[in-house]
């Protein structure tokens, strides 16, 4: 038998995760999405904002539902698109900005400090 545990983390994982797998963590699945959610859900995010002309780009933390992209965000950070960015530069930065946002994450989740924000556009 598959030994009890908390959380389940998701994270540069381009397959949907069952609903059978999610159901396992005690407390959550959480998913790293290398954009700002709602905005740019789905794949090739990066690409998506650059084709856009953001200014801005982001990653989001959320909990993970059987929906795709559509659990409560946990935690998101932003920042610039330089000029020159391509794909591959802005996916590093959001890699980047995953390493470094990991901590506060799991602290968050650790302490029950995190605020989750359901999905909305406006």
């Amino acid at each position: 038998a598959l030994p009890a545990f908390d959380w389940l983390f998701s994270i540069a994982n381009l397959q949907v995760v069952p609903a059978a797998v999610l159901a396992l963590p005690g407390k959550a699945a959480v998913n790293f999405h290398d954009g700002p959610l709602p905005h740019y859900a789905g794949l090739y995010a990066p690409a998506w904002a650059l084709m856009d002309g953001r200014a801005t780009h982001g990653i989001t933390w959320h909990r993970m539902l059987p929906e795709v992209d559509q659990g409560e965000m946990l935690l998101q950070r932003t920042f610039a698109i330089e000029p020159g960015d391509t794909s591959l530069t802005l996916n590093l930065k959001c890699y980047q900005a995953a390493v470094e946002s990991f901590g506060a994450l799991v602290d968050g989740l650790a302490h029950g400090t995190l605020t989750p924000v359901a999905h909305t556009l406006d």
